[in-house]
């Protein structure tokens, strides 16, 4: 009877100890499967945001189709409205440096008659232009073999278009590219016995180049005479 008795105890003491290995089986696979789980949602999230960018991102297209559209008709409805004789009209009425340059440049792309291109050329050198801003600045140097440096890119040439890269000339409409505004002189000189004008080339705009000058000494300092606003 006792050795019935133990053999019971022992297959208790068996089964006991399975069913711990059992349970902690079961909360490892339990573990497992929350890790899992915890990723799987990590990652249906993540496709979540990058859902939500991507039709942020179409919704943001789309808006700025719907601008560059209107853009687009308001530039034609400027062109259809704007006659060639219409513009110059108010060129001639608006008697402005940026004026006379915007419609010298094109940028509009309104027909502009030759007879009046002529006449905006010859305006530019007038004293007409209301308010004239004109003085010297120095841009660059100029070497005996003709060759033109401008180490700090001060200025680029805009009009006539072929003409960029090459030596500024009467005529020509220069950009001002540098960071700061540049102060015109009274003369094309870097030394004394000159006069600063009141109101500086400012970033961004553009000039009409009037006349310019070369300094043959050892510096072959460039200079050029602007009209500006």
């Amino acid at each position: 009877m006792k050795r019935i008795d133990d053999k019971i105890k022992e297959i208790e003491k068996k089964d006991k100890s399975s069913r711990i290995l059992y349970i902690a089986f079961i909360g490892v696979i339990l573990v497992a499967m929350g890790i899992i789980l915890s990723q799987i949602k990590g990652i249906n999230e993540r496709d979540d945001i990058i859902s939500d960018n991507e039709i942020e991102l179409i919704a943001k297209n789309k808006e700025l189709e719907k601008q560059r559209d209107s853009i687009s008709d308001a530039y034609k409805e400027l062109n259809n409205s704007l006659r060639p004789n219409e513009y110059w009209e108010y060129i001639v009425e608006e008697k402005s440096v940026e004026a006379y340059i915007d419609y010298i440049t094109n940028e509009w792309g309104i027909g502009r008659p030759q007879e009046n291109l002529v006449k905006a050329y010859e305006t530019m050198h007038s004293s007409t232009l209301d308010p004239e801003l004109v003085g010297w600045l120095y841009i660059g140097q100029l070497n005996r073999n003709n060759e033109f440096t401008d180490r700090k890119n001060r200025t680029t040439i805009v009009w006539p278009a072929s003409n960029a890269g090459k030596i500024p000339a009467k005529n020509d409409i220069l950009k001002l590219t540098y960071r700061s505004n540049m102060t015109t002189y009274s003369k094309p000189s870097t030394g004394g016995n000159r006069y600063k004008n009141d109101e500086g080339w400012r970033p961004g705009t553009k000039a009409f180049v009037v006349e310019t000058y070369h300094n043959l000494d050892e510096s072959n300092n460039f200079f050029v005479k602007i009209k500006y606003y």
